[in-house]
């Protein structure tokens, strides 16, 4: 329990700078209304991922544990899991990002209509997030705590210099955009590893 306090916190402290980041510089490079319009669309996409995969999450979690001290492959599990989260998740995604601006318009007035363009583009990496959600239940499995730190710190970089990129261009939708694609990289990239972890690893030995 150790790599909670060691790793996890130092992890969780990242991705919540991580998160402000568009924020803030949104309001500080662009305007206070795009950092508002930002801050709405996020809040909004994170219910559905806050009431179904933190559910899936704890179950899974629940179901690997027992599953890897049994001695048992991890990966048939991991595999449904994620294809189910795939599944729920493809049509709204797919939605917001086809018809996103209009959507916020027709539901919160025109003047929401730019939060529905970068909900449209947001949706790219709330989508990979939702299925991520099985696979970040096994990283205390698998104790990879120490390796998704490392992930979370090359992680800042990379999205602050996304955002940098679109304010050479004095494009807040572009500052959106790249953020996005930045985290819906890293979250393939992590998915990908949990995959390849929980295949290729050998079943442990039962405990007695």
């Amino acid at each position: 329990h150790n790599n909670l306090p060691k790793y996890n916190a130092p992890k969780e402290g990242i991705v919540a700078m991580s998160g402000s980041l568009p924020t803030f510089f949104l309001a500080l490079l662009f305007s206070p209304a795009a950092a508002g319009f930002y801050w709405f669309t996020v809040r909004l996409l994170e219910v559905p991922s806050t009431l179904i995969g933190v559910a899936v999450r704890r179950v899974f979690f629940e179901r690997a544990a027992r599953a890897y001290n049994a001695g048992e492959k991890i990966y048939p599990l991991l595999v449904q899991a994620t294809s189910v989260l795939a599944i729920l998740g493809i049509i709204p995604a797919l939605v917001i990002f086809l018809e996103g601006p209009g959507l916020f318009d027709y539901a919160f007035g025109d003047e929401w209509r730019e939060a529905g363009v970068y909900a449209r583009w947001l949706s790219i990496w709330w989508f990979s997030s939702f299925c991520n959600a099985a696979c970040s239940a096994l990283t205390p499995v698998f104790r990879l705590q120490r390796l998704f730190l490392g992930i979370e710190i090359v992680g800042l970089p990379l999205r602050a210099a996304a955002i940098g990129v679109a304010v050479l261009f004095g494009d807040d939708v572009l500052a959106v955009a790249l953020y996005s694609i930045v985290g819906f990289l890293l979250n393939v990239f992590r998915m990908g590893y949990i995959f390849y972890f929980a295949n290729s690893r050998p079943r442990p030995v039962p405990r007695v």
